[in-house]
Protein backbone atom coordinates (compact mmCIF):
# COMPACT_ATOMS: atom_id res chain seq x y z
CA UNK A 1 0.00 0.00 0.00
CA UNK A 2 3.12 2.30 0.81
CA UNK A 3 4.75 1.22 -2.18
CA UNK A 4 1.09 2.34 -4.22
CA UNK A 5 0.81 5.37 -2.71
CA UNK A 6 4.25 6.60 -3.26
CA UNK A 7 3.65 5.67 -7.22
CA UNK A 8 0.58 7.90 -7.23
CA UNK A 9 2.44 10.87 -5.46
CA UNK A 10 5.17 10.31 -8.44
CA UNK A 11 3.05 10.17 -11.33
CA UNK A 12 1.27 13.34 -9.90
CA UNK A 13 4.46 15.36 -9.25
CA UNK A 14 5.32 14.40 -12.89
CA UNK A 15 1.94 15.75 -14.24
CA UNK A 16 2.18 18.77 -12.33
CA UNK A 17 5.56 19.25 -13.57
CA UNK A 18 4.55 19.17 -17.58
CA UNK A 19 1.59 21.03 -17.18
CA UNK A 20 1.10 24.45 -18.51
CA UNK A 21 -0.02 26.66 -21.41
CA UNK A 22 3.38 26.51 -23.41
CA UNK A 23 6.47 24.28 -23.65
CA UNK A 24 8.72 27.12 -22.38
CA UNK A 25 6.75 27.71 -19.06
CA UNK A 26 6.41 23.70 -18.62
CA UNK A 27 10.36 23.58 -19.27
CA UNK A 28 10.47 26.58 -16.72
CA UNK A 29 8.11 24.67 -14.05
CA UNK A 30 10.74 21.48 -14.53
CA UNK A 31 13.68 23.69 -13.99
CA UNK A 32 12.54 25.11 -10.44
CA UNK A 33 11.43 21.35 -9.50
CA UNK A 34 14.58 19.70 -9.95
CA UNK A 35 16.75 23.08 -8.57
CA UNK A 36 14.42 22.77 -5.24
CA UNK A 37 14.39 18.80 -5.63
CA UNK A 38 18.65 18.38 -5.97
CA UNK A 39 19.19 21.32 -3.49
CA UNK A 40 19.74 18.38 -0.73
CA UNK A 41 22.94 16.71 -2.85
CA UNK A 42 23.92 19.69 -5.01
CA UNK A 43 25.08 23.28 -5.31
CA UNK A 44 22.76 24.49 -8.06
CA UNK A 45 22.74 27.07 -10.95
CA UNK A 46 20.17 27.36 -13.53
CA UNK A 47 20.60 29.31 -16.73
CA UNK A 48 24.56 29.22 -16.76
CA UNK A 49 25.65 31.32 -19.83
CA UNK A 50 28.55 29.23 -21.71
CA UNK A 51 29.88 29.74 -24.75
CA UNK A 52 31.19 26.99 -27.81
CA UNK A 53 35.16 26.44 -28.03
CA UNK A 54 35.49 26.78 -32.09
CA UNK A 55 33.56 29.95 -32.32
CA UNK A 56 32.61 31.28 -28.70
CA UNK A 57 29.00 31.41 -29.85
CA UNK A 58 26.81 32.18 -26.89
CA UNK A 59 25.12 28.82 -25.24
CA UNK A 60 22.94 28.49 -21.97
CA UNK A 61 23.00 25.01 -19.88
CA UNK A 62 19.85 25.13 -18.05
CA UNK A 63 21.31 23.62 -14.32
CA UNK A 64 24.57 22.86 -13.47
CA UNK A 65 25.41 21.25 -10.72
CA UNK A 66 28.36 20.78 -7.85
CA UNK A 67 28.14 18.64 -5.19
CA UNK A 68 28.08 19.55 -1.53
CA UNK A 69 29.39 17.51 1.05
CA UNK A 70 26.64 14.89 1.50
CA UNK A 71 26.92 13.79 -2.25
CA UNK A 72 30.91 13.84 -2.05
CA UNK A 73 30.38 11.59 1.18
CA UNK A 74 28.74 9.25 -1.03
CA UNK A 75 31.73 9.24 -3.72
CA UNK A 76 30.61 12.02 -6.11
CA UNK A 77 33.95 12.36 -7.05
CA UNK A 78 33.83 14.92 -10.52
CA UNK A 79 33.51 18.63 -10.35
CA UNK A 80 30.22 19.64 -12.19
CA UNK A 81 27.26 18.25 -14.18
CA UNK A 82 24.66 19.75 -16.33
CA UNK A 83 21.21 18.89 -17.14
CA UNK A 84 19.06 19.68 -19.99
CA UNK A 85 15.75 19.86 -19.82
CA UNK A 86 12.69 18.98 -22.28
CA UNK A 87 9.64 18.91 -22.28
CA UNK A 88 8.21 15.50 -24.00
CA UNK A 89 4.95 17.05 -25.28
CA UNK A 90 6.02 17.79 -28.65
CA UNK A 91 4.74 17.01 -32.43
CA UNK A 92 7.86 15.62 -32.84
CA UNK A 93 8.97 13.78 -29.49
CA UNK A 94 11.80 11.69 -30.48
CA UNK A 95 13.33 13.88 -33.14
CA UNK A 96 13.14 16.68 -29.85
CA UNK A 97 14.80 13.69 -28.00
CA UNK A 98 17.23 13.28 -30.36
CA UNK A 99 18.25 17.32 -31.04
CA UNK A 100 18.53 17.33 -27.32
CA UNK A 101 20.96 14.44 -27.11
CA UNK A 102 22.91 16.33 -29.64
CA UNK A 103 22.73 19.57 -27.44
CA UNK A 104 24.02 17.57 -24.30
CA UNK A 105 26.82 15.77 -25.83
CA UNK A 106 27.58 19.49 -27.12
CA UNK A 107 27.61 20.64 -24.04
CA UNK A 108 30.32 18.62 -22.46
CA UNK A 109 33.40 20.20 -24.37
CA UNK A 110 31.95 23.55 -23.22
CA UNK A 111 32.66 25.62 -19.86
CA UNK A 112 30.02 27.26 -18.07
CA UNK A 113 30.84 29.04 -15.03
CA UNK A 114 34.19 28.07 -15.31
CA UNK A 115 34.12 24.12 -15.74
CA UNK A 116 33.53 22.01 -18.15
CA UNK A 117 30.59 19.25 -17.18
CA UNK A 118 32.09 15.78 -17.36
CA UNK A 119 28.75 14.84 -18.50
CA UNK A 120 25.12 15.97 -19.24
CA UNK A 121 21.87 14.32 -18.26
CA UNK A 122 18.81 14.38 -20.25
CA UNK A 123 15.38 15.31 -18.11
CA UNK A 124 12.92 13.47 -18.23
CA UNK A 125 14.14 10.41 -19.15
CA UNK A 126 13.69 8.88 -22.87
CA UNK A 127 11.01 6.61 -22.18
CA UNK A 128 8.57 9.70 -21.56
CA UNK A 129 9.85 11.00 -24.99
CA UNK A 130 8.95 7.48 -26.93
CA UNK A 131 5.44 7.42 -25.09
CA UNK A 132 4.64 10.29 -26.06
CA UNK A 133 5.37 10.28 -29.65
CA UNK A 134 3.66 6.47 -29.87
CA UNK A 135 0.47 7.95 -28.65
CA UNK A 136 0.20 11.42 -29.94
CA UNK A 137 2.01 11.03 -33.14
CA UNK A 138 0.99 6.79 -34.18
CA UNK A 139 -2.51 6.92 -31.92
CA UNK A 140 -0.58 3.71 -30.21
CA UNK A 141 -0.22 1.92 -33.44
CA UNK A 142 1.27 -1.61 -32.78
CA UNK A 143 3.43 -1.51 -35.53
CA UNK A 144 4.72 1.79 -34.49
CA UNK A 145 5.41 1.21 -30.70
CA UNK A 146 8.62 1.64 -29.86
CA UNK A 147 10.92 -1.32 -28.83
CA UNK A 148 13.11 -1.67 -25.98
CA UNK A 149 16.05 -2.43 -28.51
CA UNK A 150 15.55 1.02 -29.81
CA UNK A 151 16.10 2.62 -26.50
CA UNK A 152 18.80 0.49 -25.59
CA UNK A 153 20.63 1.39 -29.07
CA UNK A 154 20.25 5.22 -28.45
CA UNK A 155 21.09 4.74 -24.37
CA UNK A 156 24.44 3.24 -25.97
CA UNK A 157 25.07 5.76 -28.52
CA UNK A 158 24.30 8.78 -25.16
CA UNK A 159 26.96 6.69 -23.52
CA UNK A 160 29.28 7.24 -25.64
CA UNK A 161 28.82 10.72 -26.20
CA UNK A 162 28.91 11.65 -22.30
CA UNK A 163 25.29 11.86 -22.34
CA UNK A 164 23.12 10.29 -19.42
CA UNK A 165 19.39 10.36 -17.73
CA UNK A 166 18.24 11.93 -15.03
CA UNK A 167 15.74 9.20 -13.20
CA UNK A 168 13.78 9.80 -10.39
CA UNK A 169 12.01 7.18 -8.37
CA UNK A 170 8.89 6.43 -6.98
CA UNK A 171 10.11 6.78 -3.61
CA UNK A 172 11.84 10.39 -4.20
CA UNK A 173 15.63 8.80 -5.01
CA UNK A 174 17.16 9.72 -8.10
CA UNK A 175 19.88 8.22 -10.52
CA UNK A 176 22.64 9.75 -13.10
CA UNK A 177 21.53 6.82 -15.49
CA UNK A 178 23.73 5.26 -18.47
CA UNK A 179 23.40 2.81 -21.03
CA UNK A 180 25.44 0.36 -19.14
CA UNK A 181 24.34 1.11 -15.51
CA UNK A 182 24.42 4.46 -12.78
CA UNK A 183 26.78 6.93 -12.28
CA UNK A 184 25.41 8.09 -8.97
CA UNK A 185 22.51 7.04 -6.82
CA UNK A 186 20.59 8.78 -3.78
CA UNK A 187 20.31 5.88 -1.80
CA UNK A 188 24.14 4.32 -2.27
CA UNK A 189 26.18 7.11 -3.64
CA UNK A 190 28.49 6.46 -6.55
CA UNK A 191 28.66 3.03 -8.81
CA UNK A 192 31.80 0.96 -9.04
CA UNK A 193 31.01 0.58 -12.99
CA UNK A 194 34.71 1.64 -14.15
CA UNK A 195 34.54 4.75 -16.09
CA UNK A 196 30.91 5.18 -16.80
CA UNK A 197 29.76 8.54 -18.45
CA UNK A 198 33.26 9.66 -18.05
CA UNK A 199 34.79 7.73 -21.00
CA UNK A 200 35.43 9.77 -24.06
CA UNK A 201 35.95 9.01 -27.82
CA UNK A 202 37.38 10.64 -29.81
CA UNK A 203 37.12 9.64 -33.44
CA UNK A 204 37.58 5.62 -32.55
CA UNK A 205 39.12 5.65 -29.73
CA UNK A 206 38.39 5.88 -26.15
CA UNK A 207 39.93 8.09 -23.60
CA UNK A 208 39.97 6.78 -20.63
CA UNK A 209 39.12 9.32 -17.77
Amino acid sequence: MQRLGQCVVHHLIGRYIFEGNMSQEREDKARNYLKNFLSEYFEVKEEVPGSWPLDERPLRLDLLLRPKQKAIDLGFDVEAVGIEIKDPQSKESVKKLLDCVMQSYTYTFCEFDGVRPAFVLIYPEIEKFFEEDWVNKYDRSEREEPTKREKRLLRRLMQRANVGELKIKPNNEFVFDFGAGPFFRSDKGRSNIKGIGLNRYVGSQKKVE
